[in-house]
């Protein structure tokens, strides 16, 4: 996390010295906001937005660094996914790309990412047979699938603005406040939400404004 606090400062300083940090960035995206995009997608039989916002929020990852995720990059562990990127944008040569741990959550299948990655692996088998990517079609760009991502997501945060505005400034949800959301979390010691939010206390995965 300390590595990647600091790549995040580095780079956030350079862009900003040469004119390219948008000032309009992304609120980061809290845990309950996290749990009401889950909601909304399964309840529009959106799979594909439910999936890969879990695994963005599990690899604290740009949406392009998932929509380029391979079957390759996987491996078990004892009670765990180790994951592995090929390159990162600041190490295009992988050579300090290090494992990524994932534990199932027993507590909310709603966000669970063994839960999201058994739905996905079944229903896209086929797609597995002549290619190992997850979302990345044949033939298509590295950022196709993340494009195509952030297009449903903002059709969901449109939807559901009114929600949305409760958590985040209007016109400052996109995708990239899923990796802050999960950043934020992760370093700030309250991943505890996954094994005692209240939301689950009550034995429901929806938030409660949805």
């Amino acid at each position: 996390m300390e590595a990647f606090l600091k790549g995040y400062k580095k780079e956030t300083i350079k862009a900003k010295m040469i004119g390219n940090l948008n000032e309009e960035e992304a609120d980061p995206i809290t845990f309950d906001l996290f749990l009401c995009i889950l909601t909304w997608a399964l309840e529009s039989n959106n799979i594909f937005v439910w999936i890969f916002t879990i695994l963005q929020w599990n690899f604290i990852a740009r949406s392009i660094d998932i929509g380029v995720l391979s079957l390759r990059i996987f491996r078990t562990g004892a009670d765990n996914l180790i994951c592995k990127y090929d390159k990162s944008k600041a190490d295009q040569t992988g050579e300090r790309c290090h494992d990524k741990h994932f534990y199932s959550n027993p507590f909310n299948p709603l966000c669970d990412v063994f839960g999201a990655l058994g739905v996905d692996w079944s229903l896209e088998r086929d797609r597995f047979r002549n290619s190992d990517h997850l979302f990345k079609n044949e033939g298509t760009t590295d950022k196709s699938a993340s494009s195509r991502y952030c297009n449903q997501l903002r059709q969901i945060f449109s939807a559901n603005s009114a929600i949305v505005a409760t958590f985040i400034r209007p016109g400052h949800a996109d995708s990239h406040g899923l990796r802050k959301g999960a950043a934020t979390a992760s370093s700030s010691g309250t991943t505890c939400l996954l094994l005692f939010h209240p939301l689950q206390q009550e034995g429901s995965g929806a938030c409660r404004l949805c």
